[in-house]
């Protein structure tokens, strides 16, 4: 399949976001990344989520399989090795001081399949991800059988039952996302109560993709464009300094519908951005932007590790504008040259054999 540029933009935006995020900015800045970064890619995932590819059982197993060794294995065994090596990262200050004893290697190790106590503060999103697109999948998958079965009686719906239902679920999960109170065990499985919110977002970027080509034809004026980035930004602003309190990995946020109107808002101002930083003869930009925006992965895997580092070295030793520039850009820059130099590793022809 083709890569969607767009997306990769999009993606782009919210992982240097989400870097700022972690670099403690400014209280303001703060509020107005957390209104959308995180929601924007549960809502990308769900953008190129195709239910043909899971309408049959074959499908579904080869869709979580990759959902597995893309998702959940990448982040179990990141874990597993930021626990391995605590010890000599705790000699350098980069985990804490504190020396693990034998005790305490089995305690974090024996959580690590759960991604619980991980080094890495963006491994909730990983996890959360994981169990939601799979999730998403199963239930696609029921739905689509159930919707067979219907039509062999002579039954059609429109919309098609499985994307109705899928809508419906998503709608009721998020008007009780930051209502309900998960027990423990269930937490530890799906990520939380999290996991109803980031649902509704996934079925959110479906919705943004059935609706984009005409979007794409109503989106050719500049004029709309720049509308479109006005009254987002204006919007988000306007939830930036009205709202106390906004954060989907706490899932915590005013209500429903300030979920929806962030999450969506946010999308319309990055779309909008993308199309006037090019249109300004910023080409350039948005194409390092793209390339960020594919390696979110690889940037969410190394980036806290950079980050430890840079304390340690002492170049972010304040917070501020500075500081999170410095942070962010160091943090892409190491993490886009480790992932080119694993995929040299693996595409050595000794490790094709």
């Amino acid at each position: 399949m083709k890569r969607n540029s767009a997306i990769d933009f999009i993606k782009g935006v919210a992982i240097i976001a989400m870097l700022i995020g972690h670099a403690s900015p400014p209280a303001a800045l703060g509020r107005f990344i957390y209104l959308w970064h995180m929601a924007v890619f549960f809502m990308a995932s769900g953008f190129f989520f195709l239910p043909e590819r899971v309408a049959d059982f074959d499908g579904l197993v080869q869709f979580s399989k990759r959902r597995i060794v893309k998702l959940l294995l990448v982040a179990i065994s990141w874990t597993l090795v930021m626990h391995l090596c605590h010890n000599g990262f705790a000699s350098f200050g980069l985990q804490g001081y504190d020396h693990w004893s034998a005790t305490d290697f089995y305690h974090h190790l024996r959580w690590a399949f759960f991604l619980l106590q991980a080094p890495n503060p963006a491994f909730w999103f990983i996890k959360t991800l994981f169990m939601v697109s799979v999730s998403y999948a199963a239930l696609s998958w029921l739905f689509s059988n159930i919707d067979k079965l219907f039509r062999r009686k002579g039954l059609y719906f429109k919309p098609r039952f499985e994307y109705a239902s899928q809508g419906v679920l998503a709608i009721g999960m998020l008007l009780v996302s930051n209502r309900v109170h998960f027990p423990r065990v269930i937490s530890m499985v799906v990520g939380g109560e999290v996991f109803f919110t980031a649902y509704a977002l996934f079925h959110l970027g479906r919705c943004v993709a059935l609706i984009s080509p005409l979007l794409e034809r109503i989106r050719d004026s500049l004029c709309i464009r720049i509308a479109a980035a006005v009254i987002s930004l204006a919007i988000l602003l306007a939830f930036t300094f009205s709202l106390d309190k906004f954060e989907l990995a706490a899932n915590q946020y005013h209500s429903a519908f300030v979920m929806l109107a962030a999450s969506i808002t946010g999308w319309v101002f990055l779309d909008a951005l993308r199309y006037m930083i090019e249109s300004s003869g910023g080409a350039i930009l948005c194409v390092i932007i793209e390339c960020v925006g594919r390696h979110t992965m690889s940037i969410m895997l190394f980036h806290w590790l950079v980050f430890q580092v840079l304390l340690r070295l002492g170049f972010v030793a304040s917070s501020g504008i500075c500081h999170c520039i410095v942070y962010s850009a160091v943090a892409v820059c190491v993490a886009l040259i480790l992932s080119a130099a694993w995929s040299k590793i693996v595409n050595i022809k000794l490790f094709r054999q």
